[in-house]
């Protein structure tokens, strides 16, 4: 437990250090940058869970007389089954904190106004 709050510290050191210039853009740079990391991250862990789902199944249909190997392939299924549920919820709860405090990837359109009357250089030739 120890190492993970040292490891959580230092990632979150870039954020502490810039605290009195900008915090908010410190804090959803910070938020961008892990979003990122699960969106990459969450689609890679749902297919190997989905892989140890078909893994256990497979296991369990083929070890049909042996009643161990049958607990481990369902074990396998139950658990992928788990994982796969957990890894979307959490996914989920990214996605509804990302829309909530509105942090995008996306750089904001500036809006311009109008020109008004010509803006040509042409004169009577």
């Amino acid at each position: 437990m120890k190492k993970v709050l040292i490891i959580a510290s230092s990632l979150l050191a870039p954020v502490l250090l810039f605290a009195q210039a900008g915090t908010a853009s410190n804090l959803r740079t910070t938020l961008n940058v892990i979003i990122q990391v699960l969106n990459w991250l969450i689609p890679f862990l749902v297919v190997l869970a989905v892989f140890v789902i078909i893994w256990g199944a497979f296991q369990f249909v083929v070890s049909a007389g042996d009643p161990e190997k049958r607990k481990e392939g369902r074990d396998k299924i139950l658990w992928g089954i788990v994982g796969v549920v957990v890894m979307l919820t959490v996914w989920g709860l990214v996605n509804i904190l990302r829309n909530t405090f509105d942090i995008s990837d996306d750089t904001p359109v500036i809006p311009t106004l109008p020109r008004v009357g010509g803006g040509g250089g042409g004169g009577a030739s």
